[in-house]
């Protein structure tokens, strides 16, 4: 057997151990953040506009006056829905490993946020009848703050929100009262299929077992 389609068959059975991996579990999760909203994925969703999207500022109660969403923009990376933003933002399932989704939330107080309030507090949780799969890795990073700000976390600061267990993660934000959404703060979500560290060994190993083929290759044609 040559040395080519040994590689061809360990990169083969790599892949088919990744894919079904991704079809069993991986394809239905969402987390929750701020006042109610959620991002993830399910299986009748798409990564572009579908009726699992909805309007915060049409859902969320009057009296909220701290708001956070995701924006998306007509014609933009996609987007065939309305430009604006949305408190649900669930997409197609992951279909490789290896692979990531992210997300971009806005995060604000309106103009009626009580004059008093000089924080705000975002959060993050895994939303308990659809939870995460452990072996993926989820990161939170604050991209933006808004201009005047000072005190809170730096821009770059990053989060691990936890997935083992219901744990919630909570940020403390300078309070910034603003109509226009788009100038507050906005964070990064990013979630990533990790392969499995059995998946990586047996790669490993597939090379291992190249290698020695090679010498023992060579050796028999002395």
């Amino acid at each position: 057997m040559k040395l080519t389609t040994l590689l061809v068959i360990v990169v083969l059975a790599l892949s088919t151990a990744q894919a079904s991996k991704a079809s069993q579990g991986w394809n239905n999760w969402l987390w929750e953040f701020g006042t109610g909203s959620m991002l993830g994925v399910q299986p009748y969703a798409t990564d572009g506009y579908d009726g699992s999207d909805t309007d915060p500022l049409m859902s969320d109660p009057v009296q909220i006056t701290v708001h956070n969403a995701i924006f998306h923009e007509n014609g933009v990376d996609g987007w065939t829905g309305p430009s604006g933003f949305y408190d649900r933002d669930i997409r197609q399932p992951f279909d490789t490993l290896g692979t990531q989704k992210t997300w971009l939330i806005y995060f604000w107080g309106d103009p009626n946020l009580d004059p008093e309030c000089e924080w705000m507090i975002f959060g993050i949780s895994r939303w308990f009848p659809m939870m995460p799969p452990t072996d993926y890795q989820f990161t939170l990073t604050l991209t933006h703050k808004p201009d005047g700000v000072v005190g809170g976390p730096d821009v770059g600061a990053t989060w691990y929100p936890p997935t083992p267990l219901y744990i919630p993660t909570y940020i403390d934000l300078p309070a910034y009262r603003t109509d226009n959404g788009l100038t507050g703060y906005q964070f990064e979500f990013t979630a990533t299929a990790v392969p499995e560290p059995s998946s990586i060994l047996a790669f490993l190993c597939g090379l291992g077992g190249l290698a020695g083929f090679v010498v023992r290759g060579r050796n028999g044609g002395r």
